[in-house]
């Protein structure tokens, strides 16, 4: 499975100091993932949750991570699983995303 290039997108978001400054993860990954397009959303989603269920093991997310265009690094597999899950759960939760019309 290769990246999306929404997901290559929004990884571009994650430099080296996204989570140096806010108060919590949470904040951190809301500002990285301002970078992400209103019409890209559902997209990313999308590949997020077939790439989190089974398509992909965590070695294979931990590797596409890190081969993404990214400045934060996770040192294993289960620290980007976990990353990745947070990043699709503030998706569904992110101001940015809320109370627009799905595009494709």
């Amino acid at each position: 499975m290769k990246p999306s290039p929404e997901f290559l997108n929004m990884a571009s978001g994650f430099g080296q100091d996204v989570f140096v400054f806010d108060e919590s993860v949470e904040m951190s990954i809301d500002a990285a993932l301002t970078i992400v397009e209103h019409r890209d959303v559902n997209k990313l989603k999308r590949f997020l949750d077939e790439a989190l269920s089974g398509a992909l093991t965590d070695d294979e997310l931990h590797e596409m991570w890190l081969k993404s265009p990214v400045s934060t690094y996770c040192f294993n597999s289960e620290g980007t699983v976990k990353l990745l899950k947070l990043i699709r759960e503030r998706l569904e939760k992110h101001p940015n995303f809320q109370n627009f019309e799905e595009q494709e």
